[in-house]
């Protein structure tokens, strides 16, 4: 994979990866309290899986920030963001409503990738 390539995912990787902080910010009220509301017919949640939230989007901007500008400390960090995304996205697949189902699969598939191009580039130490 050619460094120009991997530059261009690591810097949509980083816009994609902010929209997750806003979502996560806005799901720990920091715009109000009205965003922060849990749907209804959901369970409030745990705050083992909103630390597993804010690990996987703030590490999908760090890891997607040093894959664009090669360091192979974007490795460790991108696989870190995925196993968190996974866990957050399961906990919402059993607890939340149904219509996040394509949005949490996307999330998880776009993880996995930048974690999958990181393992595969050529990413310099440091």
């Amino acid at each position: 994979m050619n460094s120009r390539t991997v530059r261009i995912i690591g810097i949509i990787g980083i816009l994609w990866n902010l929209v997750g902080v806003a979502s996560y910010l806005a799901h720990v009220g920091m715009f109000g309290p009205e965003a922060a509301a849990t749907p209804p017919g959901s369970p409030p949640m745990p705050i083992y899986i909103t630390a597993a939230f804010a690990i996987a989007v703030f590490g999908g901007v760090l890891g997607s920030a040093g894959l664009a500008i090669f360091k192979s400390w974007a490795k460790p960090v991108l696989w870190l963001a995925f196993v968190t995304s996974v866990i957050n996205w399961t906990w919402v697949f059993m607890y939340g409503v149904g219509a996040s189902m394509p949005l949490g699969v996307s999330v998880i598939a776009i993880s996995l990738g930048l974690a999958v191009v990181a393992s595969r580039a050529s990413l310099t130490k440091g």
